[in-house]
């Protein structure tokens, strides 16, 4: 009778191969939800069904696991540009055609991607309509701070 109750050690492998996508997803939706600085291990790993010694595991820290959230939403979408980017060989008109078509499609179609990289551009262009002469944005940092976010997001360690 134990046996049955007892979990196969297949099953249980299985599970933690799948535990780090569980958590990226998890920290992926705190992260959107609550912003970088208010989200906690604690939360994510509420989320994730896991402790939060469990996210140790597989990240060293808060800011480990952020940066490796935005590479794993970002890189099959940059590997495919770079890909088409590799291969083309005609006009130039025609690689960022072909780019922009892919991006168009997979991008702004898929809510994670467009969370990360096209979200902090619409919001820049509406608090710059509708605060920009009362409450003026530094662009500058903002978009030091933007380029930053998805440039160690892509950073191979």
């Amino acid at each position: 009778m134990t046996d049955v109750l007892e979990p196969r050690p297949d099953v249980r492998r299985r599970r933690k191969a799948e535990r780090p996508q569980e958590i990226l997803q998890a920290a992926f939706d705190e992260f959107s939800r609550n912003g970088y600085a208010t989200t906690t291990l604690e939360a994510i790993a509420e989320r994730a069904g896991v402790t939060k010694g469990t996210i140790y595991v597989y990240f060293e820290n808060k800011e480990h696991l952020f940066i490796s959230m935005v590479r794993e939403v970002t890189k099959a979408t940059l590997d495919t540009v770079h890909d088409m980017f590799a291969s083309h060989d005609g006009s130039t008109a025609d690689l960022l055609r072909a780019q922009f078509s892919f991006i168009y499609q997979h991008i702004v179609a898929d809510r994670r991607r467009r969370e990360v990289v096209i979200a902090p551009i619409a919001l820049v262009d509406l608090w710059m309509m509708m605060f920009d002469e009362r409450q003026p944005l530094d662009l500058k940092a903002y978009f030091n701070a933007h380029l930053d976010l998805v440039l160690n997001g892509l950073l191979a360690k």
